[in-house]
């Protein structure tokens, strides 16, 4: 019988987006509007500031788990630290 190596988990590739463009967007319709965002601004999951890729189709698999986990972040249901001391 020949010898068999244990079996390792698939690991899976994707990457963490910060979507810059929503954060122009929103300074240049302040400035628009006439009420200039100033100071640190942050920008969350629930306002479309940060997402993940799907592109590979490598995380395909735990896609729902990820929506899921990222409805519940939007929702408050789940916290997550704010690591900026400013």
């Amino acid at each position: 019988m020949a010898h068999r190596r244990p079996r390792r988990p698939i690991p899976h590739l994707t990457s963490a987006v910060k979507n810059v463009d929503v954060a122009v967007y929103d300074f240049v319709k302040s400035i628009e509007d006439g009420k200039k965002l100033t100071g640190v601004q942050s920008f969350t999951l629930e306002q479309g500031g940060v997402s993940l890729s799907y592109s590979g189709g490598f995380i395909d698999d735990i896609k729902p788990k990820i929506e899921e986990a990222q409805k519940k972040i939007s929702d408050g249901d789940i916290k997550v630290t704010d690591t900026y001391k400013g």
